[in-house]
């Protein structure tokens, strides 16, 4: 069972943590058509499409908050993954 993330760029660690942490920090929310631009006025770190519907990912975002507006839980890896690697080409990962 994986219990621990590291993810690298070019050899350099971009982020790493426990699936736990990870798992707390980051959050997922397909929202309900009506919410589409209310989740997107959030500021999602990273947006992708499934289905034809957009997917939001946040960081450090109030769970409660997010379930408001349509269904929440924690990305797959693969998706943080692409969203980590897009904020750290445009510098924002420290």
């Amino acid at each position: 069972m994986l219990s621990d993330v590291v993810f690298m760029d070019q050899g350099k660690e971009v982020m790493s943590g426990s699936i736990d942490e990870l798992n707390q920090k980051f959050l997922e929310l397909r929202p309900k058509a009506e919410n589409f631009e209310k989740a997107k006025a959030l500021n999602p770190i990273y947006i992708r499409t499934e289905l034809g519907r957009p997917v939001y990912l946040y960081e450090n975002a109030d769970a409660e908050k997010l379930r408001a507006f349509g269904e929440v839980h924690p990305p797959a890896i693969a998706d943080l993954f692409l969203a980590v690697m897009k904020k750290n080409k445009e510098g924002e990962v420290k």
